[in-house]
């Protein structure tokens, strides 16, 4: 595959939404083999169009963010906790790091466009998220204090802007936490009937 063709190939693939690459789907792309690609990877580096971001990963453009890799390192991981509450408006701070949910691995990673903090959870607790994986405000709620629980850090969810929470959904999704999380949601949320 030539040059222009790989730039036209890249172009098509960030107008699709994909601007992140393993090296095996940039053989895909060009139905080269490894040692081929590895060399037009270097030609594109040259020429700036490729940058690398994290291991084995290279990306395609300047506006490449945290949100664009972390599925490409851990494909069950989802983003929640106080990146989601954070952006819901439901804390007034957020995080710089990315903080998502993951059934395989507990890990923080420092890529060339941000830290991921992969947090591993029973994978029963893995849900309440949509088609880009980031988790509806109510289940990042649970999550973090889920979370916080099991760290033994002390709780404080008093700045927590409650009202934007739909509690029915916190109802429903609570079932499957421990008993611990339950009663703590009872004791400091009176929002009504918390199933424990």
């Amino acid at each position: 595959m030539k040059l222009i063709d790989w730039l036209k190939e890249l172009e098509q693939s960030r107008k699709a939404g994909v601007k992140v690459f393993a090296i095996g789907e940039l053989m895909n792309l060009s139905n080269g083999t490894y040692d081929m690609t590895r060399r037009t990877i270097v030609r594109l580096k040259e020429k700036d169009v490729l940058k690398p971001i994290y291991r084995g990963l290279w990306g395609c453009g300047d506006d490449i963010t945290v949100q664009d890799i972390f599925l490409k390192i851990d494909s069950e991981s989802y983003i929640s906790m106080e990146s989601v509450l954070g952006r819901s408006g439901i804390i007034k701070s957020v995080t710089p790091d990315l903080h998502c949910v993951s059934p395989v691995r507990s890990k923080m990673m420092k890529t060339k466009v941000g830290t991921i903090v992969y947090h591993k959870f029973a994978r029963k607790l893995c849900f309440g998220y949509d088609d880009m994986h980031i988790a509806i405000p109510e289940k990042a709620f649970l999550d973090t204090i889920y979370f916080h629980m099991q760290m033994g850090d002390e709780i404080d969810i008093t700045g927590y802007k409650m009202d934007i929470l739909n509690f029915g959904l916190i109802n429903k999704y609570i079932s499957v936490y421990p008993k611990s999380v339950k009663n703590f949601i009872k004791s400091s949320c009176n929002f009504g009937n918390v199933e424990v």
